[in-house]
């Protein structure tokens, strides 16, 4: 292993570049803050873009964009319709823009599914176990037409879908639904999505979900029996069920986790070599810099920042005092490091 001595002022002065060119974009962009309950967490079952526990059955030219697996008591035999061709630890197929999975591969590829469906049963009942709901019982179980704000609904029955629904909030927004009964959307409806994520929206499902004819569904299904494709249906999401999937000339596109801040989600402008500001704009809000010194944030007034700003020394003008937070600042930009090279890494 090669070891080398680096001169620390080089090594700050090489971090100041790298995030005061990465993260100088930002001034005026204001930290978003979620409605509705927390999301649920999919935890290593969100690798996967279609996780059954009893086979996943496919007909005709469909598309997949992501991976896939079976586990246990399902094996690679209960994967068909696919053309597999087989890789010691996963397969491939030519409808699959990703890997295939099952639960009797030999590892790294059995501890894989086995975790992954510990995770799916967890996020099912964290999804169904949440309490308190926003609405009981909309429609009937008819939602056709309504339009949905963040928050937790649930039905003591089946939900029918059989004209468009919309959720309209942010990309930071959460829904969940819980459905004691089927899910059903009919042939040639549409989930339209006016701000919010595929990644944000979970349906929670006890009975059958069965996607129509042409039909778009968009969200996280997490269904404790089986998940039903129609001809040429779409999904913008993820499938978790623990009974069968049933795939027919269907295009499922995969959706990306979010990239996990850290401690840099704190800040609405955070950089590494300098924050300046030509008045009079407005940060809604906090402000950080790090490792530059506090004397490099510069035309800030008394009231342009709505939140706080935090320096790494007492260099800051004394017109407007800020926090110094060396340590915090630090971890913070640990974290944005963590999440850049997450994000820059993602393959399409």
């Amino acid at each position: 292993m090669k070891t080398s001595t680096k001169n620390p002022t080089s090594v700050i002065s090489r971090w100041s570049r790298f995030f005061g060119a990465m993260l100088m974009v930002a001034l005026m962009v204001p930290r978003a803050f979620a409605a509705g309950p927390a999301g649920v967490n999919l935890a290593t079952a969100g690798e996967l873009v279609i996780l059954s526990q009893a086979g996943i059955s496919n007909t005709g030219i469909t598309h997949i964009w992501g991976d896939i697996g079976v586990s246990s008591p399902a094996v690679a035999a209960d994967i068909t319709g696919f053309g597999l061709v087989f890789n010691t630890t996963y397969s491939t197929s030519s409808l699959i823009t990703g890997n295939v999975y099952a639960s009797d591969y030999i590892d790294p590829t059995q501890t894989k599914m086995s975790t992954a469906n510990t995770d799916m049963l967890a996020a099912y009942g964290d999804a169904a176990g949440r309490t308190s709901p926003d609405q009981t019982d909309l429609g009937s179980g008819n939602i056709g037409g309504m339009t949905f704000t963040p928050g937790l609904y649930k039905w003591n029955s089946g939900v029918t879908i059989p004209t468009n629904v919309t959720f309209n909030g942010s990309s930071t927004d959460v829904w969940i639904f819980q459905i004691a009964g089927t899910l059903d959307i009919s042939d040639g409806k549409q989930v339209i999505l006016h701000g919010a994520l595929p990644s944000n929206i979970f349906w929670q499902v006890t009975g059958q979900v069965t996607i129509g004819t042409s039909a778009t569904m968009k969200g996280i299904i997490l269904c404790q029996t089986a998940i039903v494709f129609s001809n040429s249906a779409t999904l913008d999401g993820k499938v978790m069920a623990q009974g069968s999937v049933t795939l027919n000339t269907n295009t499922v596109n995969a959706i990306p986790e979010p990239v996990n801040l850290g401690a840099a989600a704190k800040f609405a402008v955070l950089a590494g070599s300098k924050v300046s500001d030509v008045p009079t704009s407005a940060v809604t809000g906090d402000v950080g810099l790090y490792p530059a010194a506090g004397s490099y944030i510069t035309g800030f007034g008394l009231t342009e920042v709505t939140g706080t700003i935090y320096a790494s020394d007492a260099s800051y003008p004394t017109a407007n005092v800020a926090v110094i937070d060396a340590a915090g600042l630090l971890a913070a930009k640990g974290d944005l490091t963590i999440a850049y090279n997450d994000a820059a890494g993602r393959t399409p």
